[in-house]
């Protein structure tokens, strides 16, 4: 990746904090950060370390039952830096819906996580939390190295996940449950070997859970 480019991500991603979960799904009882609270947060640091992202290409699989349509989404983003460097990432989204917003509600899904991924935005229900926060100094959460290494380790880490329904969550929850800490605190060489053993068969089926 470019390097103004992964300079500008790993900027926003340490800028943007908290967003809070205003939203809430009645149904199933569950908060959830909107695509009006992210935005909020991250449009602002777009414009300011100048980056545009792009949907480039939509790739949607339709199921229709009665009047409820459901719709699966692929959409391939550019990240671009006002200095021209791109690069394409790929998020997924689902809607389901009894009228026409079915594809509406996939895209906006997509781009949610896209945002959430790109940037490892953290969520909240907890107002009191919700606003911009520090790194942790070393040994008492991000290592030093974390900071620059951060943007191009959640790309190579969604560029893994592509086509799955994992993301970096469940890679930062297998490490735990595995007894190895969390990406952010081991260092640039630790990081450098997950990245190489999750692009191995043996990898990917290991945080997977089917090995």
């Amino acid at each position: 990746m470019p390097g103004k480019l992964a300079a500008a991500i790993a900027a926003i991603a340490g800028e943007c904090g908290t967003v809070l979960q205003s939203g809430r799904n009645s149904h199933q009882g569950y908060t959830y950060a909107s695509d009006a609270d992210l935005k909020k947060h991250l449009q602002p640091l777009l414009a300011k370390h100048g980056i545009a992202i792009i949907p480039a290409q939509i790739e949607a699989e339709w199921d229709t039952k009665g009047n409820q349509s459901r719709c699966r989404m692929r959409v391939t983003y550019t990240i671009a830096h006002k200095d021209g460097a791109q690069l394409t990432a790929q998020a997924y989204g689902e809607g389901i819906n009894n009228g026409d917003k079915a594809a509406y509600v996939a895209q906006t899904g997509a781009f949610k996580y896209l945002l959430r991924t790109i940037f490892s935005v953290p969520t909240t229900d907890d107002a009191e939390q919700a606003s911009p926060v520090a790194h942790a100094p070393p040994g008492a959460g991000h290592d030093a190295e974390w900071p620059k290494d951060r943007a191009g380790f959640m790309v190579a880490i969604s560029e893994l996940l592509a086509g799955t329904d994992l993301k970096y969550d469940d890679v930062k929850l297998w490490c735990v449950e595995g007894g190895t800490p969390k990406p952010s605190t081991v260092g640039r060489a630790e990081r450098r070997k997950l990245i190489a053993y999750l692009r191995t068969p043996a990898g990917l089926a290991d945080i997977k859970g089917e090995s």
